[in-house]
């Protein structure tokens, strides 16, 4: 869930205006944005299958196995850029595994 300061444009209690900075891109997500790029000027691979499982990656190391049900969500994002005919499956799998092997080693050498 966000915090409330990120859902917009808020009142202080002094009557001021507060408006909210952007969430931080974290650098593990970066990586694999920044490897994905790189990659795409050759071959395309799905930036989205790369982003979710780069996260799904991140976040089961984080918090464990408990966390392997994030898995159904990264193969509905690969399904759906197939689907879409938006990538192949092979431009999908790879882009995935691309997310993986670089976010989860940045976040490790970064934490």
């Amino acid at each position: 869930m966000l915090p409330l300061r990120w859902l917009g444009p808020t009142i202080r209690r002094d009557g001021r205006w507060h408006i909210p900075r952007t969430p931080p891109t974290p650098p593990s997500k970066f990586a694999v944005l920044l490897v994905t790029t790189g990659i795409n000027q050759v071959w395309k691979l799905s930036a989205h299958a790369a982003v979710s499982a780069g996260s799904a990656g991140v976040l089961i190391n984080v918090f464990g196995p408990a966390l392997l049900v994030v898995v159904p969500v990264v193969a509905l994002v690969a399904w759906s850029r197939v689907r879409l005919r938006d990538h192949t499956t092979s431009q999908v799998l790879a882009g995935a595994a691309v997310g993986v092997l670089v976010a989860v080693p940045t976040f490790l050498v970064l934490s």
